[in-house]
């Protein structure tokens, strides 16, 4: 049941916000993606007020197992990083907080974050405990982001260890604080350092 209702949960999220979004046809700086993630993160926090089946905090857990996970996920996920600091080529002009900056660098991460360390991981947690559900919505975390491939868009084995690697950091640090103010923030850097330096013509696409 720990499977179906994630699966629904995901295909929900992928599917029932931009289709809302694609009826109400935002004007920029949201546009359909970032309306699509108010939507989602406004139905998240319902279920958090109503306490169902979504929660903000968890008790933490501190695991020498969890450690050596959360060491070697940072360094899969910097030497990919560091890895991604090329050279910019010739005529490079960073986005900065111009095209869909909001979108990628705040709305979405918390969107992400309180589906994938909130619901998904509250889910997880009785049936799997703590370790295994870091590593369960850690995977589920690289899967949504694998559907991107079915709207044609074509991901790097780096890109996927990257979301993988990522994911248990964000799951690892709800665990280890207990809030998730700590992977929502983590998200919003990474997604945010992105957003900001990526080409100005790749924002605006």
């Amino acid at each position: 049941m720990l499977v179906l209702y994630s699966v629904l949960l995901i295909v929900f999220w992928l599917l029932v916000p931009t289709l809302l979004a694609s009826f109400i046809r935002p004007q920029r700086p949201l546009g359909r993606e970032g309306f699509a993630a108010l939507i989602a993160i406004a139905f998240w926090l319902i279920l958090a007020a109503i306490r169902l089946p979504i929660r903000l905090h968890a008790q933490p857990w501190h695991s020498p197992w969890l450690l050596i996970l959360l060491i070697v996920a940072l360094f899969v996920y910097a030497f990919g990083f560091m890895r991604g600091l090329a050279r910019p080529p010739q005529g490079y002009r960073p986005a900065g907080l111009r095209g869909d900056f909001l979108t990628i660098g705040i709305l979405s991460p918390i969107d992400e974050e309180l589906l994938f360390r909130g619901i998904l991981f509250s889910l997880a947690l009785p049936a799997l405990g703590p370790f295994l559900s870091v590593v369960y919505t850690a995977v589920l975390f690289l899967l949504a982001h694998e559907a991107g491939r079915l709207g044609g868009l074509r991901r790097s084995r780096q890109e996927l260890v990257a979301d993988l690697a990522f994911g248990i950091l964000a799951g690892g640090l709800y665990v280890w604080t207990g809030t998730i103010l700590a992977p929502i923030l983590a998200h919003i850097l990474v997604n945010g350092w992105y957003a900001y330096t990526r080409p100005l013509q790749d924002a605006h696409s």
